[in-house]
């Protein structure tokens, strides 16, 4: 698994996960984290800090959906 599949995974088991714990479960810094999301452009965060969330966008979900089928 790479960091950007850990990342999904980790988001999809808890969508309010924050991004020092993402940091902390693929062993990589907050700013590694960030760059990864922003990158990806599969994840966004909705909502205000304290109370927002992560989605993962269909286009990923689709994705994992035709290699798994």
């Amino acid at each position: 698994q790479n960091d950007l599949e850990r990342i999904l995974h980790a988001i999809e088991q808890n969508d309010k996960v924050n991004r020092k714990e993402l940091a902390s479960l693929i062993g990589k810094s907050i700013k590694t984290v960030a760059r990864i999301i922003k990158e990806s452009k599969v994840i966004r965060f909705v909502g205000f800090s304290k109370t927002g969330h992560w989605e993962i966008t269909e286009l990923q979900r689709d994705k994992e959906s035709n290699t798994k089928g």
